[in-house]
């Protein structure tokens, strides 16, 4: 779901990346979120697109400058 949102196609499209999921409780019983880590590798730098379960959308997106470490589960 989250590499089709066209916000975050629109960043790696064309780019070699790799992708890796963490899933947490937002609160309440109904929210799950999962953080969708997509790690590019030239330039280096790390797109966390996180998902809301329920409603099936993206909910935010976040970029950093570098790779970064993934949660444990």
């Amino acid at each position: 779901m989250a590499l089709r949102d066209p916000r975050v196609k629109g960043r790696i499209e064309g780019k070699e990346y790799e992708v890796k999921e963490h899933t947490r409780k937002a609160g309440g019983d109904k929210e799950i979120l999962v953080d969708v880590y997509i790690r590019i590798k030239e330039p280096k730098k790390t797109i966390i697109a996180t998902v809301d379960v329920v409603k099936q959308e993206v909910i935010g997106i976040n970029e950093t400058s570098s790779w970064i470490s993934i949660p444990e589960r």
